[in-house]
This record gives C-alpha cells, structure tokens and sequence, in this order.
C-alpha cells in the first residue's frame, strides 16, 4: 500500500517533507508531518494516525478515511468530495475552505474544529459532534443531519435551509444569520 502512496507523493505533492513521506511509509503514522496538496484520491487511509499533519490543498475525493486520527491537523481547501469518513476525529482540526461535499460523516468528532466555509453539501451527517466548533458561512444544503451535536458551535451565516434534519441539539449554539428550514435565525447575534 505505501509503495502506492509514495507515487501519490510525487506526482502531485510539490511542497511535502521528504522526511515525512519516508517516516509514513515505514510506520504507516506521520504525526505533524507536511503533506502540503498531497494526491490520496481514492486510496485506502483507513485508521491512520495523521494528528497534526498539514494537508492544506490535499486531494483526498473518494479516499477511505475510516477511522482516520486528524486532531489538531491543518486541512485548509482540501478536497474531501465523497470521502468516507466514519469514525474520523477533527478534534481542533483547522479545515477551513474545505470542501466535504457528498462524504459519509458517521460519528465524526468535529470538537473545537475551524470549519469556516467548509462545503458539507450533499453530505450524510449522523451522530457527529460539533461542540464548539467554528462554523461561520458553513454550507449544509441537502445534507442530512441526523443526531448531531452542536452545543457552543458558532453557526453565525450557516445554511442549512435545505438540510434534511431531525433530532439535532443546538442548544447553546450561536445562531446569528443562521439560515435554518423553518427560516433565518439571529436570536444569537451579538451586534
């Protein structure tokens, strides 16, 4: 598998850590290693370690990210599309700009995550945890939601008004500009 992983490495990857790549071939973990606009699209990543890894423009539509440990990682416009993160922790990840269209969230913690602009259009969203998490201007359109948890999650400008959504907690959440199925909600906004 890491034989295939490190032509990844070198056809689309310009900025990534040599260093790294061997360190993630031989031990299949690559704790804060740079893996800058990395190409894994639809490669198997199932249960890696990468916290604190720098994926900032990685490709990563359609790849298998089950379990996959992405706390405190930098994933700015990376490319998720399609992925299948089951079981995957964002825990203080920063994945601004990221683009989650049409992934499979299946209790995914997403706790103290910036995901500012992040795109979950089209996405099946269920018993994830938002707690805390930054998602200002977060598209949910036609996402289904389904038990997730967004206790103190800034949702100021987040759309949802298209979302498919039943037994979700906000309770506690910023909701300021927050455009919901029922209408816009600013019972949140502080200004």
């Amino acid at each position: 598998m890491f034989e295939k992983l490190g032509n990844a490495f070198s056809k689309a990857a310009k900025s990534f850590s040599e260093k790294d790549l061997e360190r993630f071939e031989r031990l299949g973990v690559c704790l804060d290693c740079d893996l800058t606009g990395v190409n894994f699209f639809k490669r198997n990543l199932t249960g890696l370690d990468l916290r604190g890894s720098d994926l900032a423009g990685a490709d990563l539509r359609m790849a298998g990210l089950v379990g996959v440990d992405l706390r405190g990682a930098y994933l700015a416009e990376a490319d998720l599309e399609g992925a299948d993160l089951a079981g995957a922790d964002f825990f203080a990840a920063d994945a601004h700009e990221a683009n989650m269209s049409m992934t499979n969230l299946l209790d995914v913690d997403f706790s103290k995550a910036n995901l500012t602009g992040v795109q979950f259009s089209g996405a099946v969203v269920t018993d994830s945890h938002f707690y805390s998490a930054n998602l200002m201007h977060t598209k949910f359109e036609n996402t289904l939601l389904k038990g997730c948890y967004f206790f103190e999650a800034d949702l100021t400008g987040a759309k949802f008004d298209s979302a498919i959504m039943k037994d979700n907690d906000f309770e506690g959440a910023v909701l300021c500009r927050t455009s919901l199925p029922a209408g816009v909600e600013s019972s949140g906004c502080k200004d």
